[in-house]
């Protein structure tokens, strides 16, 4: 081909966005990947969570923050779009991809229920305490010994 269209040849199928691929790391971050279909009039990806019994999703990510710029939509398909939440607190969380096109229509790619277990020891706030607590009593203890007379 010349790579100009035939108007009488057959009609290539627009390739769509893959689904939804997740991993959880370690305990708290959650990994989302999924391939980006034919640009077309896609504009950029929209990542949002929500916990299970909520009604409403909240914004973690978008195309349109500096620090998540990569989820602007490719010149090209297949474009393997990757984004990790952080710290995510143990439940279960339903996540959701958003595409937005250029008439400001905005499509649901895949949506995603994903289980955090947490920490399998102590719950985090206990956690903190008893760090809080440690730091406390080693400042007391090096305080006594710095003050405590030389023989």
């Amino acid at each position: 081909k010349n790579g100009i269209k035939d108007p009488d040849g057959a009609v290539e199928e627009e390739l769509q966005d893959t689904e939804l691929d997740y991993k959880v790391i370690g305990e708290q971050d959650v990994q989302l990947e999924w391939a980006g279909g034919a640009p077309t009039t896609r504009v950029g990806y929209i990542i949002e969570r929500k916990p299970k019994a909520a009604t409403n999703y909240m914004e973690v990510a978008s195309y349109e923050d500096v620090a998540t710029s990569g989820l602007l939509a490719k010149e090209y398909a297949g474009h393997e779009f990757n984004y990790v939440d952080q710290l995510v607190q143990p439940g279960t969380w339903n996540y959701r991809v958003l595409c937005r096109s250029r008439n400001g229509e905005v499509k649901v790619v895949d949506e995603k229920e994903i289980v955090i277990v947490g920490s399998t020891g102590l719950d985090n706030s206990i956690s903190f305490a008893l760090l809080g607590v440690t730091l406390a009593v080693f400042a007391v203890l090096t305080t006594l010994a710095d003050s405590a007379p030389t023989v």
